[in-house]
């Protein structure tokens, strides 16, 4: 028998969100359906796994639900979703940064740091 699984995140832009899904090898589906009596904003999709749902709290924050077998599948690349979140969570805080950094414009390129660790360099506008 499967479970469902929330997470509770600090995630509170979907566009952000949705390139650091599709950077990943997924899609995301904006929309409201209910699921389990949850408003659901957004639909997660990696190939050959259980889809994952975007639902917004009472913070403006949203979180993830979903089957718990989400969080074994593997993603696009051999990731298992559950062990690697924080691959998520790391490229929705670089494309929330960069979309931030280009409104007030600025260009942004990105370094390799150690560790998997991503750098943002920011040039132009002072």
């Amino acid at each position: 028998m499967s479970h469902w699984t929330n997470i509770k995140t600090q995630i509170k832009d979907l566009t952000a969100l949705a390139a650091a899904i599709a950077e990943l090898g997924g899609t995301i589906t904006r929309g409201q359906v209910e699921r389990r009596g949850i408003v659901v904003e957004a639909t997660i999709n990696f190939p050959s796994c259980y889809p994952v749902y975007v639902s917004k709290q009472a913070d403006g924050t949203y979180q993830l639900s979903g089957d718990s077998d989400i969080f074994r599948q593997r993603l696009p690349g051999g990731r298992v979703m559950g062990q690697n979140y924080a691959a998520i969570a790391q490229l929705y805080a670089v494309h929330l940064a960069t979309q931030q950094a280009r409104r007030l414009g600025h260009n942004v390129a990105r370094v390799a740091g150690k560790n998997g660790a991503i750098n943002l360099v920011l040039t132009g506008r002072m």
